[in-house]
């Protein structure tokens, strides 16, 4: 091969490029232009370049045709790959880790056809959740339509109803702005998810590397609506009873130390959704989680921000008749709903509470606190602290066989501050969320809206490549982590030290389901085989193990575990027949 005919290091920097490209024959010309980056590239290194241009450090996915070259030129970009054993959970890690990152720095990349589909459920879980979420889906080539093309699917239809926007890129040049465009779409108003396919026929064709372009539609700021804030500075201000529900959608702003203001400021009792569990530490004296029914019940002003008054929330059936009720949301659904409001403001959650703080002046919020009906705060705290402590009591009581309180109170002890936790669970999920402790925001994930199981390990994957520094604890149903199992291998092998705890109560709530549905039935349907050793499937994959039969061993092998700086799993034997937890 003849060598190039100049110094490539000094002449790129001149203005003449162009010109002493245009005099070399075409092999030189290609050659030039593929060291000096110029000229055209596949459609491959644009999605990776393009990529790498919007922020993105992760992508996880499954390599298939015809994106195996896509995952190559991702890596020679410097982008992190994660390749996971199915397309579903690849997809749940990517929004995973866009809500834990709190921005979007993480995709998924898809094979064409049915490996597609398989990300369907990812997808409900980000549109449900608020997350946004890019899905790259490879595709059969364009010119294949309706052709019976090797794994061909349209994803746009499939995909339609649920997300945000679908699209298919028509050409490689294409691919900057249709990926520009659809990374602002998914976080544009309230996040979601995004479907953009790349056919085959795209990725292999060829075209000059370019720029992202402008933003097509620069995301304006939503007005704060005048005459309605002054009515909820007027009512928030006057009531006697009021209370704060905290809502999941105040992530993408972080308004955190806002919302700390006006709680202590206005002296405002709060509850907060699942999502948002931490947005203000359990353990401020305000907190009423505990008691959340109660201090629904008896409130006369209610202002609900970032989130909807949905099935958390019995769809605002528990707030008194007689309260007036505000609610803050980033899009309007909400508002149409089962429960007549007062005020329905369209507004971004932190801006609205910034335009709080300043209508309330320092007098405003003496006039405030005067107002309120302390003896009403008192017995709030006496009721949460009764609640607790009972919850502690039950936690506590001598057994032979580990209950799901138990399980969770021996969790709750030995979790570190900064940890993130994340409850996959049906009946263990409530004893954990009445145990555990949230102390930081963005640190809790559960089923979420959606109610989906099996997205513990996905998630908990994504928590501690968005926070490698943080502790990160995964407490799955037996049912949920079957779903998603294999994903410890791909935990194991990519080196991601997470914790995943087990609750071994051989099946979906124990024996509570088989024998509520199919008692007299010969057959363990909804009960799993007794005593599965699930430690033995970390063996298996090379990471750390411990099996747990008895009171008091969770809480040391789980700091043994985390101690162990590998991928862990710890198989804890739950009494099957324990009721579900309630206070």
């Amino acid at each position: 091969m003849d060598e190039l005919p100049v110094d490539t290091s000094s002449e790129c920097e001149n203005a003449g490029l162009d010109q002493r490209l245009a005099r070399l024959g075409a092999t030189q010309r290609a050659l030039l232009e593929q060291r000096l980056g110029v000229g055209p590239v596949k459609g491959h290194s644009l999605v990776a370049r393009t990529l790498a241009k919007l922020g993105v450090t992760h992508v996880y996915g499954v390599p298939g045709q015809p994106v195996y070259a896509t995952f190559g030129t991702c890596a020679a970009q410097g982008l992190r790959l994660i390749g996971t054993r199915h397309q579903q959970p690849a997809a749940l890690m990517a929004a995973a880790h866009n809500y834990f990152a709190g921005r979007q720095t993480a995709t998924t990349i898809t094979s064409a056809g049915a490996p597609t589909a398989n990300a369907l459920s990812a997808v409900v879980v980000a549109r449900d959740n608020g997350w946004p979420l890019v899905v790259l889906a490879g595709a059969a080539p364009l010119v294949a339509s309706d052709a019976g093309y090797f794994m061909a699917l349209d994803a746009n239809e499939v995909f339609r109803p649920i997300a945000k926007w679908v699209a298919r890129v028509p050409e490689t040049r294409d691919i900057p702005a249709f990926m520009a465009r659809a990374f602002e779409t998914a976080t544009a108003g309230r996040p979601g998810p995004v479907i953009l396919e790349l056919p085959e026929d795209v990725l292999i064709g060829a075209a000059t590397d370019c720029d992202l372009p402008p933003r097509s539609s620069p995301q304006e700021a939503i007005e704060i609506n005048a005459s309605m804030l002054q009515q909820a500075v007027a009512m928030l201000v006057a009531a006697r009873r009021p209370l704060l529900i905290v809502g999941a959608d105040l992530r993408w702003s972080a308004p955190f130390a806002e919302l700390l203001e006006v709680v202590d400021s206005l002296t405002v009792p709060f509850i907060t959704s699942p999502f948002a569990r931490g947005a203000i530490a359990d353990d401020h004296s305000l907190c009423m989680n505990a008691i959340a029914w109660v201090v629904q019940s008896q409130a006369d002003v209610v202002l609900v921000l970032g989130t909807r008054l949905d099935w958390n929330f019995r769809y605002g059936q528990l707030i008194a008749a007689r309260a007036n009720v505000i609610q803050v949301a980033i899009d309007e659904r909400p508002f149409v709903r089962h429960r007549e409001i007062q005020i329905g403001m369209h507004a971004e959650p932190s801006a609205f509470l910034r335009a709080l703080l300043r209508q309330i002046g320092a007098a405003d919020r003496a006039h405030a606190r005067s107002q309120r009906d302390h003896s009403w705060i008192a017995a709030l705290r006496e009721a949460s602290s009764a609640t607790q402590a009972k919850r502690i009591a039950k936690a506590s009581i001598d057994r032979d066989l580990i209950s799901p309180l138990g399980l969770a109170a021996e969790i709750g002890s030995a979790l570190p501050g900064d940890a993130i936790s994340i409850f996959d669970s049906n009946l263990v999920l409530g004893a954990c969320q009445r145990m555990i402790p949230a102390r930081l925001p963005a640190s809790r994930l559960t089923p979420g809206t959606s109610g989906c199981l099996g997205t513990g390990i996905a998630s908990a994957i994504a928590a501690k490549l968005a926070h490698p520094q943080r502790p990160v604890v995964a407490v799955c149903g037996d049912f949920a982590f079957g779903v998603g199992v294999m994903e410890l291998e791909t935990a194991v092998r990519h080196g991601v030290p997470i914790v995943v705890i087990v609750a071994n109560n051989d099946g979906n709530a124990g024996s509570l389901r088989q024998k509520m549905n199919l008692d007299k039935y010969p057959e363990r349907v909804m009960m799993f085989q007794p005593r599965l050793r699930y430690d033995r499937l970390m063996e298996t994959f090379g990471g750390y193990a411990e099996h747990v039969e008895h009171p008091g061993g969770v809480g040391p092998a789980l700091e043994r575990a985390l101690a162990s700086a590998r991928a862990a799993c710890i198989n804890v034997v739950i009494d099957s027949d324990a009721p579900f937890p309630s206070d």
